[in-house]
C-alpha cells in the first residue's frame, strides 16, 4: 500500500483540479473499498454458532472455480473457554487439528484437490464467545 499511497498523493492536486471535491472523495471510497476484496477474491467464511456446542462445517468451493490445489483456512474470534477444531478431508483423515481459546488467529493452508473439506468444532468449557471461519479454495 506504499505504492498506492505514493500514486494518490501524485493523483489528488491534478484530479482536484478536474473533479468536485466530493465525488472525488467518494470515488476514492469506492476505489479502496474495491481492492482488498479484488485480493481477497473466492473468498468465503462461516460463522461457528452456538460456540457451546460440537459441528462440523462443511467447506465447498465456490461452484463457479474449477479444480482447487490449495485450501486456506483463518478462524478468528474469541473463546471463553478452550475448543478443538479438527480439519478433515471427505475420508475422515486428519489434516490438521488445533486447541484454541482466549483471542483466537489461528491460520492453517495446505495442498488441496476435494472440492470441500470438513472442520469439525468440539468445544470443552467453552461459555461464550464468537468464531468466524474465513477459507478459500484456490484454483487455477
Amino acid at each position: 500500500s506504499m505504492i498506492l499511497s505514493r500514486l494518490s498523493a501524485s493523483l489528488i492536486p491534478c484530479a482536484y483540479g478536474l473533479i468536485p471535491r466530493d465525488s472525488f472523495r467518494n470515488l476514492w471510497l469506492i476505489l479502496t473499498c474495491c481492492l482488498p476484496s479484488a485480493c481477497s477474491m473466492n473468498g468465503q467464511s462461516q460463522r461457528v454458532e452456538p460456540v457451546d456446542a460440537a459441528t462440523t462445517l462443511t467447506l465447498k468451493k465456490k461452484s463457479s472455480q474449477r479444480s482447487p490445489y490449495h485450501l486456506e483456512i483463518h478462524l478468528s474470534g474469541q473463546l471463553d473457554g478452550q475448543a478443538m477444531v479438527r480439519w478433515t478431508d471427505s475420508q475422515g483423515t486428519l489434516v490438521r487439528e488445533a486447541a484454541i481459546s482466549g483471542d483466537v488467529d489461528l491460520r492453517w493452508g495446505s495442498d488441496w484437490y476435494e472440492s470441500s473439506a470438513s472442520l469439525h468444532y468440539q468445544p470443552g468449557d467453552v461459555s461464550s464467545g464468537q468464531l468466524e471461519v474465513h477459507y478459500r479454495f484456490k484454483d487455477h
